[in-house]
């Protein structure tokens, strides 16, 4: 995280590029977090995964007992859902966590829910999040 408080954050993060795969593109990112249906405090932000993208609200699905790793669920356009996986910036050069990966592998990808779209990679605070897991 670079800068803010409330509910407006910009942080640093980092993308891997389809076009050349396990090189991180960074960039910094505004954030602005909101509560949704049924919950008590934030649990979802609105943000670019790249500057060249427009803002979207993305939820938080899952997040491990580590706060290393969460995955994210957006609305996608054709009425589908695709999910980002994050990871801290102290894991990001690691392999992904295993709970992590196994949520997404039986939860999600076994049952159609979303497919990982992109794998997001920055700094993560999970404190902006309501710690809750929805599956």
């Amino acid at each position: 995280k670079k800068s803010g408080s409330g509910h407006h954050f910009i942080y640093t993060l980092r993308v891997e590029l389809s076009s050349a795969p396990k090189q991180l593109a960074a960039y910094d990112a505004n954030f602005n977090t909101s509560i949704t249906t049924q919950h008590l405090q934030d649990n979802a932000a609105t943000y670019k995964f790249g500057p060249q993208y427009p803002a979207k609200l993305r939820k938080l699905m899952y997040i491990n007992e580590q706060k290393t790793c969460a995955i994210l669920v957006e609305d996608l356009s054709d009425k589908e859902k695709g999910c980002q996986l994050v990871q801290t910036e102290l894991t990001v050069d690691q392999e992904i966590p295993e709970e992590c990966s196994s949520v997404y592998d039986e939860k999600l990808r076994a049952k159609k829910i979303c497919a990982l779209r992109g794998l997001l990679q920055g700094p993560l605070n999970p404190s902006i999040f309501h710690i809750r897991s929805h599956h």
